[in-house]
């Protein structure tokens, strides 16, 4: 399985994960194979990427963080609480306590067991980016307080605050959240209002306004809205603030494809003792895959092959199912091969067009 842009969609490509509208109603079911009719009706709803079948994974790889129908749901109901006409009063955030629990619930669960990092790739459309950056926030951020040790009270806390971090933009004109290009000076100065229109909406939650409030601050002072330093900073506002910029840097959006999950990686362990506390940034990193699984990738070795998983704590060292030999040319019997244990890098990423051009694609 592999995300793939929708403007490098060809018919004969098979969905392999659902892709549901604002309503959970489903736009494509799992196991659908593209026409061309059916790439431009994606075009046409805003859908920049969905996940494919290419049939170089026996199953779907390790699971998902949370299932596509819980990010679904979720998503529709923080849609709920943006999109209130008429209602710019305090936010009862206890609507989303069951959704935060079983967003809690399933992490735990698919987490036990395994040691590889979980699946954290979504799909989303364009006019629900808002919805599942929220969403995706929240699931990035209790992924982080699970390998912190934080109890199951903290945990429901900081994934609160984390769903809520953005709600303050309730009151942003709609025309600057999605202009396509950069903000002017003036735009900019409205957007950042947003974390206090947060700690004003969620005055009834105060943990989770606090959280709402500071995670756009950065512990060496270059963040708003009071240019805090390290070590009045909250942990779990870092938190949050480390997944929003993870989950918006990756994201696909009609007018630009998401950053990859390694470069945002390493953008991110850049700002280690400099934007964010470096233990908590190491917690963060430690259940993100810099190379998700069914991403194609060629070694050091030479050989290239498909991503099957991550070992927590060590994401840059996928275990790979090798396809093609050193000469490029196909393996008759695909064996796995542990990057780690080997001590064998990732040398790049494979682009679409030259995943086809190497008959990758069936």
């Amino acid at each position: 399985m592999r995300k793939v842009a929708v403007q490098n969609l060809v018919s004969g490509m098979k969905v392999g994960q659902p892709v549901l509208g604002p309503h959970m109603e489903p736009y494509l079911q799992a196991g659908v194979v593209l026409t061309d009719r059916i790439i431009s009706r994606l075009v046409i709803l805003g859908i920049p990427s969905i996940v494919i079948d290419d049939g170089l994974l026996d199953d779907a790889g390790v699971p998902g963080a949370v299932s596509v129908e819980t990010r679904a749901e979720a998503a529709n109901l923080v849609r709920g609480l943006f999109d209130s006409p008429g209602d710019d009063g305090p936010v009862t955030t206890a609507t989303l306590d069951a959704t935060v629990n079983n967003i809690i619930d399933e992490i735990l669960s698919n987490a036990s067991g395994t040691s590889s990092a979980l699946n954290i790739m979504d799909i989303r459309a364009e006019d629900e980016y808002l919805y599942y950056h929220s969403v995706n926030v929240c699931v990035l951020s209790v992924l982080t307080g699970i390998t912190l040790g934080y109890k199951r009270r903290k945990l429901f806390e900081l994934g609160m605050g984390a769903l809520f971090h953005d709600i303050g933009k309730r009151r942003i004109p709609s025309s600057i959240l999605n202009k396509p290009g950069p903000l002017t000076k003036e735009e900019y100065a409205i957007v950042k209002q947003h974390t206090v229109f947060a700690k004003e909406l969620l005055a009834d939650n105060p943990s989770a306004a606090e959280i709402a409030y500071s995670h756009h601050e950065r512990c060496n002072g270059e963040g708003y809205p009071l240019g805090l330093k390290a070590p009045h900073i909250s942990p779990m506002a870092q938190i949050a603030g480390m997944a929003d910029i993870f989950d918006a840097l990756t994201a696909d959006r009609v007018y630009r494809k998401g950053v990859p999950a390694h470069q945002a990686f390493e953008m991110l362990a850049a700002a280690g003792d400099y934007w964010f506390d470096y233990d908590l940034l190491l917690a963060f990193l430690y259940n993100i895959p810099a190379y998700p699984s069914g991403s194609i990738v060629e070694l050091s070795c030479g050989e290239i092959g498909v991503v099957i998983g991550t070992p927590k704590g060590h994401s840059a060292f996928p275990e790979v199912k090798i396809i093609l030999d050193p000469d490029k040319k196909r393996r008759q019997k695909p064996v796995i091969l542990s990057t780690l244990k080997h001590n064998i890098a990732v040398l790049r990423l494979l682009e679409q067009e030259e995943i086809g051009r190497l008959g990758l694609m069936p």
